[in-house]
C-alpha cells in the first residue's frame, strides 16, 4: 500500500462512499394499524425524516424495483403514500442519504418505518466489499 505524502504516521485517505436510497419499508413494519387493532386500509400515510415529525421525508416512487421519481409534497408540504387495500405501505425509496428509518402518520398515530433489512444487509457488505479492495490497493 502506498504510504500518504504525510508521512508514515498518517491513516491513507478512506475511499470516497455515495449516499444511496434504500427500499422501504421492511415486512415487519410494512403494515399500518389503527388504534383499535385495524389495518388502515386505503389510508394516507404523511412520511417524515425526524421523529418530532417536523421535517416532511425525501421519499422516491418505487418503479418496478427500481427507484423512480421523487415523491412532491403536497400543497401543505406534507409527503405521503396511499396504504393498500391490506393496510400495507406500498414499495417506494428512501432519501439519498441513505437513512434507514423514517416515521408515518395515519389518523394522527406515528409509526416508525424500516428500510427493506435484506437490502441494507447487502449494502454494507457491498460497503466492505470495497473497503477491501482499496486497502488492497485494488481501488
Amino acid at each position: 500500500m502506498p504510504v500518504p505524502a504525510g508521512g508514515d504516521n498518517e491513516p491513507p485517505p478512506f475511499p470516497p462512499t455515495v449516499p444511496a436510497s434504500l427500499p422501504f419499508p421492511d415486512t415487519g413494519t410494512k403494515v399500518v394499524l389503527l388504534p383499535n387493532g385495524r389495518p388502515a386500509v386505503n389510508a394516507r400515510g404523511y412520511l417524515y425524516a425526524d421523529v418530532d415529525l417536523t421535517q416532511p421525508a425525501e421519499v422516491y416512487r418505487d418503479v418496478n424495483g427500481v427507484k423512480g421519481p421523487l415523491i412532491a409534497p403536497d400543497l401543505e408540504g406534507r409527503v405521503y403514500i396511499t396504504l393498500d387495500a391490506y393496510g400495507a405501505q406500498v414499495p417506494y425509496w428512501g432519501p439519498l442519504s441513505g437513512q434507514d428509518y423514517l416515521y408515518i402518520v395515519v389518523n394522527g398515530v406515528a409509526w416508525r418505518v424500516d428500510a427493506d433489512y435484506n437490502k441494507r444487509l447487502d449494502g454494507v457488505q457491498a460497503q466492505l466489499a470495497a473497503v477491501m479492495a482499496y486497502l488492497n490497493g485494488e481501488e
